[in-house]
């Protein structure tokens, strides 16, 4: 089982494409930026956040495509609303693609119920990721290579069938706080 620092370390060694699955509803967050957004504030905390979007432009520049594709079921929870508007609106302005595939749009989707959260590294390797119930990060194992092909292949239909995320985030105005995404 690999822990945080382990996971940091595979996920560095992406060349080419990276590739995060995400299925969710609620992951232990950043307690100080959950409760700025529950709290009505405009912004996250750029100090802090600044220094991840500097890393994903420093990802783009050197050509690795950052893409995550986020499995969510209409009505999304404040979590998710607050991952959309306090990460996903300002990832995507420093380069990361992000997609929303809403089950309660679209079903019967390959892996669509797979519920199980990876990382998929240039395509090939794959690190799935353990949760608490209460969405604390516990570890991730590599997957075997005889089980590479399918989440391989969950992960390109995932990809194919989820929407854009300002495309979705726009048609549902419903889970905003009065913001716009560019």
């Amino acid at each position: 089982m690999m822990d945080g620092i382990a996971l940091g370390k595979f996920l560095r060694a992406a060349q080419d494409d990276l590739l995060r699955v995400e299925c969710l509803d609620y992951y232990e967050p950043d307690e100080a930026d959950f409760q700025r957004y529950l709290a009505g504030e405009a912004t996250p905390d750029m100090t802090r956040m600044g220094a991840w979007l500097e890393r994903l432009r420093g990802e783009q520049a050197r050509g690795l495509r950052r893409r995550r594709v986020h499995v969510v079921q209409s009505p999304v929870s404040k979590y998710v609303a607050f991952e959309c508007e306090f990460a996903y609106a300002y990832n995507i302005q420093a380069g990361e693609e992000i997609r929303i595939l809403d089950l309660a749009e679209r079903t019967g989707v390959p892996g669509s119920r797979m519920g199980t959260d990876f990382w998929m590294v240039d395509g090939h390797d794959v690190a799935v990721m353990h949760y608490t119930p209460e969405g604390a990060f516990t570890g991730a194992h590599l997957a075997p290579p005889a089980a590479r092909d399918t989440y391989r292949t969950a992960a390109r239909a995932l990809w194919d069938a989820a929407e854009p995320f300002a495309s979705w985030w726009n048609r549902h105005p419903e889970y905003h706080r009065g913001q716009k995404v560019a």
